[in-house]
């Protein structure tokens, strides 16, 4: 079996509206604490691959989900073989229409997918041999 890791940054520029919820609607990210990013584990055993991803945002749009399997599938990965989540954050940006939770910024949202499957692609870049304890 083989393993690798891979973690990419996916910080939207300020200003973008963060994930709020009733009152906390229409906020607007000023400064950056921690950088937000995607983090995937590929694991390839017997000729097959599959990816874990993790994305620091509020959730994931079908529309961002479906890129993310069309760049990843040159890896070698299908979708059903992708596990794609986010850590629910509402201090992140917002990415899909969601009532209540604010309005995504079109912008950041077209670069999404291409900036999580970079994390994928710098997995399959580090798989190595791994071994169970």
């Amino acid at each position: 079996m083989r393993a690798g890791y891979g973690k990419y940054e996916i910080t939207p520029p300020m200003g973008v509206e963060l994930g709020g919820y009733g009152y906390y609607l229409e906020r607007r990210g000023q400064s950056v604490l921690d950088p937000l990013y995607a983090r995937a584990v590929m694991l390839e055993d017997g000729g097959r691959r599959s990816l874990i991803i993790s994305c620091d945002l509020l959730g994931l749009s079908d529309t961002v989900c479906a890129g993310v399997f069309d760049r990843v599938a040159p890896l070698g990965v299908a979708p059903d073989d992708v596990m794609l989540v986010s850590v629910h954050t509402h201090t992140g940006p917002v990415v899909k229409d969601h009532e209540g939770c604010g309005v995504p910024d079109e912008n950041y949202v077209a670069g999404l997918a291409e900036k999580i499957s970079r994390a994928a692609e710098l997995a399959a870049d580090d798989l190595d041999e791994v071994t169970g304890l």
